[in-house]
């Protein structure tokens, strides 16, 4: 492969990372908005929720991490229905 390919290649490479990072930090912003939109008391009493409801599923037994990654997809399925604007600004 001569020189001039492989500057094309890594111009190319480049140009993709560049996008992706544009794409990322946008994703970023929008999920700063979400999170700013939310009252601060939602975040604390969701946070000590997901915290004492990890803690009693990770203390239950030898197939906690199984319930715990099964109950956390059910949640994320109910949040999502629930609130559809952080769905979308979570898939993009």
């Amino acid at each position: 492969m001569g020189t001039r390919q492989l500057v094309a290649d890594l111009d190319a490479l480049e140009q993709k990372l560049n996008l992706q990072r544009a794409t990322l930090q946008l994703n970023t912003r929008q999920r700063a908005a979400v999170l700013k939109r939310i009252s601060p008391l939602w975040l604390l009493v969701g946070g000590l929720a997901a915290g004492a409801l990890s803690g009693r599923l990770l203390a239950s037994g030898q197939n906690a991490a199984y319930v715990l990654t099964l109950g956390g997809l059910k949640v994320w399925r109910l949040y999502s229905l629930v609130m559809p604007s952080i769905r979308g600004a979570a898939s993009e």
